[in-house]
């Protein structure tokens, strides 16, 4: 967007023993998951669509990685 990096990602509704952690990094080398915000946008059925959002002040080139762990 304008202000923000933007990663879409979606997940199915009903594994609650999957957890799913949006993590970024400047450089490809050190991934955090501070000062991103995490936002529901839709439910379609069976499926989520979750936004992950960093202010662009974050770095003139992010870098996204959807973790995925099971519980």
């Amino acid at each position: 967007t304008a202000t923000h990096w933007v990663y879409t990602y979606t997940r199915p509704v009903d594994r609650d023993d999957i957890t799913y952690e949006v993590v970024i990094s400047t450089d490809l080398s050190g991934w955090s998951t501070t000062g991103v915000t995490h936002e529901l946008v839709s439910t379609t059925g069976d499926t989520q669509t979750w936004k992950s959002s960093v202010p662009l002040t974050a770095g003139s080139n992010l870098y996204f990685r959807l973790k995925i762990s099971q519980d």
